[in-house]
């Protein structure tokens, strides 16, 4: 592999990577947007709770999160890519946090591993095929602290259109 190739394998490694975190961006803010962004047109996801169109996914996973949960996080580690022109493998690791909505809130941690391939069509990477493998997940009554001593004034995310970094990118343009 001469420079030129090994360049053009690390911008195809940050292009496919960049996907993950724009993946777990869209589901913790609940913009379905974002998530299709992710994805071509025709991808597919497997996890067996979903089994699907990616792009009804993008639309389900959001009214599931909104009527279930206060609020989400996802971050996406480790994470293997194999290119092989303009196809590529991977697996990334996951660690997701749920604090539940409910009469006996739940604060769930969720780790697992998406399985992807991914395709480069007109110059641009995106996921035509996901399987998420869930590995483990634990709950315990929740122990919001959020509004309490310190953390009562501090600045608060939120799921939709409403989370702070909305608007900082409306003022940067």
């Amino acid at each position: 592999m001469d420079e030129t190739q090994a360049l053009e394998e690390v911008v195809a490694q940050q292009a496919i990577s960049e996907l993950g975190c724009r993946y777990a961006r869209g589901v913790d803010r609940g913009d379905p947007e974002i998530i299709r962004s992710a994805f071509h047109d025709d991808a597919a996801i497997v996890s067996g709770a979903f089994n699907g169109p990616a792009v009804e996914f993008a639309t389900a996973i959001g009214e599931l999160l909104d009527e279930t949960s206060i609020r989400v996080a996802h971050t996406v580690t480790n994470h293997w890519i194999d290119i092989d022109g303009d196809n590529a493998v991977g697996e990334s690791y996951v660690v997701a946090f749920q604090g539940t909505k409910g009469d006996s809130p739940q604060d769930v941690m969720t780790g697992g591993r998406y399985i992807d391939r991914y395709e480069r069509r007109n110059g641009e990477w995106k996921i035509s095929h996901r399987t998420f493998v869930m590995d483990w997940t634990t709950s315990a009554d929740s122990k919001d602290l959020m509004g309490l001593g310190m953390f009562e004034d501090m600045v608060k995310g939120e799921r939709g259109k409403g989370d702070p970094v909305y608007a900082f990118w409306q003022a940067a343009g």
